[in-house]
């Protein structure tokens, strides 16, 4: 079995402090594997780890498509 850290690691998993106060617009907060547990706190369902709204991995391909946008609105593609 595999400890909450080498999951994340496998999965690329970093928390962008920058974006701490960002509520549920960036990173984790747009995908649809978090289910929330408080203000900036979550679980990942997809890794099975708890993670951070603020937190982003390499799985991208998870985030929901109409959330993933740049800072001037344009949907971001997302690679599959």
């Amino acid at each position: 079995m595999s400890t909450e850290h080498q999951i994340k690691t496998k999965a690329g998993y970093v928390q962008v402090e920058g974006f701490a106060d960002a509520h549920q617009g960036y990173f984790c907060g747009t995908c649809r594997a978090l289910a929330y547990e408080g203000d900036k706190s979550g679980f990942c369902t997809g890794l099975k780890v708890p993670v951070k709204t603020y937190g982003c991995c390499n799985n991208w391909k998870i985030a929901n498509d109409d959330k993933v946008r740049g800072a001037n609105g344009v949907r971001l593609k997302v690679l599959r």
